[in-house]
């Protein structure tokens, strides 16, 4: 399984989404067989940290199948094995604890939606936050409550079976000094679309509501051209709620917005509403990642959708800065 060029989830999405989906075919073999999966890393020239985030993520996921064994070699460009070396890339998949790094960066690590999460874990986070951040900025407390959301999020809707849960990962750094800074979280559950979807039921409501429409427009037209005109009052869903069932954007945005869950509440978490806002104070931007989509905020606002692209297995959530680092001291 070959790796090659630049790598960058964000701003060359399609061509990592191809490459990516290489770990998405994988099976496991049949008994008593073994599988070996090789991951090639020795060609990427370049990689961002939700790129190497998510390879992470799915070679754990890999190394959990039965039958199949999981190695690999590491990239040849200097600029990337240092990267990898400040990611915490060895450290991780040795199963090693964490290290305090020399700069404000949270390494590599993962948890599990069935086990408590403590955010105190994170205190490399709130190191990272604090440095990208401009002077005198109070926004990291925020941020970081905001990301703590997020993974109860994973924990609450990621995943079919809420009992046994699933993995998340997250790693905050800057890939280079000319790259921006990345704050990431990834898991391989379901995806935001599939956990935003309308269920069968709601979803014939919903036609049912557009064919009425339809007819109860004819009919108020009629009534009109009568001079009987009665309006009639439309509950029907917005047109935003009528596009879910095949536009992976839309699901993002209403997700982003806290207004749907596959669980038919009309709320959801607050994580992605109070990033994308913290956000907006500063000069990142927010980039949510899942299925066939991915939108990104700047300054609060939305920008436009890159259309559809190449299916991304779960969700990925990305804040970014762009600006260098404050003079904040680390722990």
């Amino acid at each position: 399984m070959l790796f090659v060029g630049r790598l960058d989830l964000i701003s060359n999405a399609e061509f990592t989404r191809r490459s990516l989906s290489q770990l998405d075919v994988i099976e496991p073999p049949k008994r008593p067989a073994r599988k070996v999966v090789r991951i090639d890393l020795a060609a990427i020239e370049e990689i961002d940290p939700s790129s190497l985030l998510y390879i992470v993520a799915q070679v754990d996921r890999l190394a959990e199948l039965p039958g199949i064994s999981v190695t690999g070699n590491f990239p040849r460009a200097p600029e990337v094995m240092r990267f990898f070396n400040e990611a915490g890339f060895l450290r991780h998949m040795r199963r090693e604890k964490m290290k305090a790094p020399n700069r404000p960066t949270l390494e590599l690590c993962s948890g599990h939606t069935s086990k408590l999460f403590d955010p105190e874990e994170w205190q490399h986070l709130y190191a990272f936050l604090a440095a990208h951040l401009p002077p005198g900025s109070d926004l990291a407390d925020t941020i970081w409550n905001a990301f703590s959301e997020c993974i109860e999020n994973a924990h609450l809707h990621a995943f079919e079976n809420k009992v046994a849960g699933g993995p998340w990962h997250a790693l905050a750094i800057r890939a280079s000094a000319n790259a921006p800074a990345r704050a990431v979280i990834v898991d391989l559950g379901v995806g935001i679309p599939r956990s935003v979807r309308l269920t069968a039921l709601e979803m014939g409501r919903v036609r049912l509501n557009q064919a009425v429409r339809s007819i109860t427009a004819l009919w108020d037209r009629a009534l009109e051209l009568a001079g009987l005109s009665d309006q009639i009052d439309d509950d029907a869903v917005t047109e935003l709620f009528s596009m879910i069932d095949t536009n992976d954007a839309a699901c993002l945005w209403l997700a982003a917005q806290g207004l749907r869950t596959e669980t038919q509440d009309r709320e959801r978490g607050t994580g992605l509403p109070g990033l994308i806002t913290a956000a907006s104070e500063t000069d990142g931007a927010v980039h949510l990642l899942s299925g066939q989509a991915a939108v990104t905020w700047q300054g609060g606002r939305l920008l436009p959708s890159t259309g559809r692209l190449t299916p991304l297995r779960g969700t990925v959530v990305c804040l970014e800065f762009t600006g260098q680092l404050s003079e904040v001291a680390t722990p």
